[in-house]
């Protein structure tokens, strides 16, 4: 059990770090909007891929850029978007170092996910994003719940075995104690 737990402990630890340097890697990504826009052109260009997708990262590079030159005080919005991923990131650190208190933390990350969802479709549907990329848009709050809901299951699981573990060593000694 005592085994079990560790695991537990262990699977919990590395799927909250990969969330977090996700979201730190995705913050730090939306400061340089137009350099990274171009090099993603480059890449999706080099799998000669020429679909909704490419039509839509030229636009996102043509307004980008535009913007860059006109009007610059316009990035200070995508600033701000990496300001709350980084704000976020910090947020669930109190789960790394310590899942069981921060269980809350959780339930919020949890609840963001399932709400991204619906907001991505209908902003996204108002705003003319392409259906596709509504969808890989989506998939960070599937994924989160997911990710999410699966540390959530153990952490419980480790507090049921944990509570187990306790009545476990009382039954032990209260049974010495009358022994003795």
């Amino acid at each position: 059990m005592q085994r079990t737990i560790k695991s537990n402990d262990k699977y919990i630890s590395i799927c909250l770090k990969i969330f977090v340097s996700v979201l730190v890697i995705s913050g730090l990504c939306l400061f340089s909007l137009p350099f990274l826009s171009k090099k993603l052109l480059g890449f999706v260009d080099s799998l000669a891929f020429r679909g909704e997708l490419y039509s839509f990262l030229m636009k996102i590079i043509q307004g980008v850029t535009y913007n860059k030159t006109h009007f610059p005080f316009m990035a200070y919005g995508t600033d701000f978007l990496g300001f709350a991923h980084l704000m976020f990131a910090l947020l669930f650190v109190g789960p790394v170092i310590d899942p069981y208190k921060n269980e809350w933390v959780l339930r919020f990350g949890l609840m963001v996910c399932v709400l991204l969802v619906p907001t991505v479709l209908i902003a996204g549907w108002v705003r003319e994003i392409p259906f596709i990329w509504r969808c890989m848009d989506s998939l960070f709050g599937v994924v989160g719940f997911l990710l999410f809901y699966s540390v959530f299951k153990k952490i419980k699981a480790n507090q049921q075995m944990l509570e187990d573990l306790e009545k476990r060593d009382e039954k032990k000694i209260n049974s010495e104690i009358r022994v003795a």
